[in-house]
């Protein structure tokens, strides 16, 4: 996808159509300031190419960073953040992202790169009914 330095990871795992549609956004954090914004999304998509360490998985968290953030615009509903489109877009030397929400959510904003920081298999734990990261 354009303008993360480092999709392939992705397209490695999940294979070369993987798209975030249908993803969770755990949570986002805008530090304007630093010109930063992080997702931490889950994803429900089939693994196609598990890495060799991972032993078992039913999704697995994702951490996307974006750099020199620019017009930064977040409309977020009460509840889960369901993407319904997740896309980034080429304009005048950056990069746009557009997020969709399922529930008429929005996040959006002109960036510079993004950055893929990590992958992990999660879990579910029985005892909390909650995904973790399974080492």
């Amino acid at each position: 996808m354009k303008g993360i330095e480092n999709w392939f990871a992705l397209q490695k795992i999940f294979g070369e159509d993987i798209t975030l549609a249908d993803s969770m956004i755990e949570n986002s954090i805008l530090d304007a300031i630093a010109g930063k914004m992080s997702l931490d999304i889950v994803v429900s998509h089939e693994v196609k190419n598990p890495p060799i360490k991972w032993k078992e998985w039913e999704k697995v968290y994702l951490k996307i960073d974006f750099f020199c953030i620019k017009e930064a615009q977040s409309f977020v509903n009460n509840g889960p953040f369901e993407i319904g489109v997740f896309t980034i877009s080429e304009k005048e030397n950056r990069y746009e992202l557009n997020i969709q929400g399922k529930k008429n959510d929005r996040i959006g904003c002109m960036f510079a790169v993004g950055r893929i920081q990590n992958i992990k298999p999660l879990v579910c734990n029985p005892k909390t009914n909650r995904y973790e990261v399974n080492s």
